[in-house]
């Protein structure tokens, strides 16, 4: 907007930004040298107007596309002006989620542009000429580059009379993506991906393959932001339900879930909070043991320490093969704010898997999931550039049940980096009902935090509950409890854990974030 006058008081021009994901606010730059932004109602444009002070000069379109790689956020788009179809320029913006400040992110900012200029250079990012129309064919080596390093098995440092039962510490994870952005200009993609566990050692048998197709039905201007998405992947996994509990981790062969899985979903915005995802699945499941045989059922324990062929169930079907239809839905609502790079607020999650009866024994379950955080802001400080962050208090609470048929593979498991840290995964039980809990308290120290954390997880007393009661069979002890300190160290976590029912400790190096 420009001013009909010069007035010495007030700036001549005003530069006015609306969002489609905030259309109630508008953002002026109202000294563009000092970088001062001011907040305001949508409707101030049309008082300015009114009061004959300022009057639109110009007014531009930014259309384009969004893309996420970890914490960088990239948006690249043509612009348009208000009244024409002409393309103006090509727009992009890079922004680097955890910083605010444009100083503080500059160097790793300068080395993401780096990579993203020599993937440009060898033109494996799409050509936004004639006017966007056409398809945009994308290979994401950026992706696949940092995808092995996010994806870097944790790293543990055991405790002294702790075995390793001869699992490597160190992998890495590696992906091949390639993909089709704007397919004809309809404002749909599609992506296939190849993935590996382990970069330096990769097996035919041991890739994992994804094929992705994703459309977008409404414009920027419809805050439902309605994506449909449907697609096909497979997976194995080891199964946590089927290992060995404390002094048994050798004795237990170990026991892997492999799916293929069919999956159409429908994700909307039903406030700029809350976001709903629903959809169904269809899914063939198959256990297996270490040497890719299909396993009816699981090892068990005798008392006298011996082993029996005919431990727990692995499937409903009894077969080792399960096939489930089943609708699946889950209702975010995440209100968290970055101050001065602290997460400050509350995320919700509730989760529920509806089986159908479809399939193998006609499977009819109910399954369903609440997840609780509050991020809480202990001392209230100035936001901006260079001010420190707040100190944080984390509250964290989880409970999974299932009303229905529980195959044992879909068993919620106790214990793990997501459950219960220090613990390794399913260590401490298998169980129809769960409640964990989890408190973490961040103190800033110069550029980073430390923090101290204590968390418990229980199974209710529903692991008899679930077919053979793995946790008895497997010597589990259904609920456990840990506690320790940590440091973050950029994206690494390296903490000390105390495991409560062991009475040990060790130290893990974990990447990303607990809550």
């Amino acid at each position: 907007m420009a001013s009909k006058k010069e007035n010495g008081k007030f700036p001549r021009e005003f530069l006015g930004v609306s969002l489609p994901e905030e259309s109630s606010k508008y953002y002026f730059v109202v000294v563009r040298s000092k970088r001062i932004v001011v907040e305001a109602d949508s409707s101030i444009q049309m008082i300015m107007e009114n009061l004959e002070s300022y009057k639109c000069k110009l007014s531009f379109y930014f259309e384009g596309f969004q893309y996420q790689l970890g914490d960088f956020r990239v948006r690249v788009g043509k612009v348009v002006p208000a009244h024409a179809e002409t393309v103006r320029g090509i727009v992009m913006e890079v922004e680097y989620l955890p910083i605010s400040s444009i100083e503080m992110a500059r160097k790793v900012m300068e080395e993401f542009l780096e990579i993203l200029q020599e993937a440009m250079s060898k033109r494996l990012l799409p050509d936004y000429c004639d006017g966007f129309r056409g398809s945009v064919v994308q290979v994401i080596v950026m992706e696949a580059v940092n995808e092995a390093v996010r994806k870097i098995k944790s790293l543990v440092i055991p405790h002294p009379d702790e075995k390793t039962n001869g699992i490597a510490l160190f992998e890495v994870t590696g992906s091949c993506t390639l993909g089709r952005q704007n397919i004809e200009g309809l404002n749909c993609s599609l992506m296939s991906a190849v993935t590996t566990s382990n970069i330096f050692n990769p097996k035919l048998d041991d890739l994992l393959s994804k094929l992705e197709y994703v459309r977008r039905l409404d414009g920027d201007k419809n805050p439902r932001n309605r994506t449909f998405k449907t697609s096909f992947f497979n997976s194995r996994k080891l199964s946590p339900v089927f290992t060995g509990g404390p002094g048994f981790e050798e004795v237990v062969p170990p026991m892997f879930v492999a799916r293929d899985c069919l999956k159409a979903t429908l994700t909307e915005n039903l406030t700029r909070q809350r976001e709903f995802t629903y959809g169904v699945m269809l899914e063939e499941i198959i256990t297996q043991d270490e040497n890719r045989k299909v396993s009816v059922n699981g090892l068990s324990l005798s008392p006298s320490g011996g082993m029996s062929v005919n431990g727990p169930p692995t499937t409903l079907s009894g077969t080792g093969i399960d096939r489930i239809a089943s609708l699946q839905a889950n209702i975010t609502r995440d209100n968290t704010k970055l101050v001065n790079g602290a997460i400050v607020g509350e995320r919700n999650v509730f989760q529920v898997d509806q089986g159908l009866g479809i399939g193998s024994n006609f499977p009819l379950f109910n399954r369903h999931q609440l997840t609780l955080t509050r991020f809480i802001q202990l001392k209230q400080v100035e936001e901006g550039s260079g001010n420190p962050k707040p100190p944080v208090l984390v509250l964290h609470g989880h409970y999974g049940g299932c009303i229905g048929d529980l195959p044992n593979y879909d068993a919620f498991s106790l214990g793990g980096p997501n459950s219960v840290r220090g613990y390794s995964m399913g260590e401490l039980g298998a169980a129809k009902h769960i409640l964990e809990l989890g408190a973490e308290i961040r103190i800033p120290v110069k550029n980073t935090h430390v923090y101290a954390f204590a968390e418990h997880g229980n199974d209710l007393g529903s692991s008899k509950d679930v077919k053979g009661n793995p946790t008895a069979v497997y010597r589990k002890m259904g609920h456990g409890s840990s506690y320790g300190l940590g440091v973050k160290l950029g994206k690494v976590r390296a903490e000390y854990t105390v495991r409560h029912n062991r009475g040990t400790g060790a130290l893990f190096l974990r990447f990303g974030e607990r809550y």
